[in-house]
């Protein structure tokens, strides 16, 4: 994180940031959100990251196909709103 913060400091202005796979409507936001990255790491004492290949939305598609299909429907109804 601290390596791609120099990077951002150093290109001077984000037209300017070159980051691979950073899409270009995502420039202006970059830098805050990398802010907000860094002050939660060290705050958090976090060490490291790991990256993975899914996303939220697979994990919770999984965790629903895990569920029994006895559910009542007053249960399925609750968490629908949720």
């Amino acid at each position: 994180l601290k390596t791609i913060q120099q990077q951002v400091v150093a290109c001077g202005s984000l037209d300017k940031l070159d980051i691979q796979g950073l899409a270009e409507e995502r420039k202006p936001v970059f830098a805050s959100g990398l802010a907000i990255i860094i002050a939660l790491f060290e705050s958090l004492q976090i060490e490291g990251l790991i990256l993975a290949g899914g996303a939220l939305r697979e994990g919770l598609v999984y965790g629903l196909l895990s569920q029994k299909e006895t559910s009542s429907v007053r249960a399925r109804t609750a968490e629908s709103f949720v």
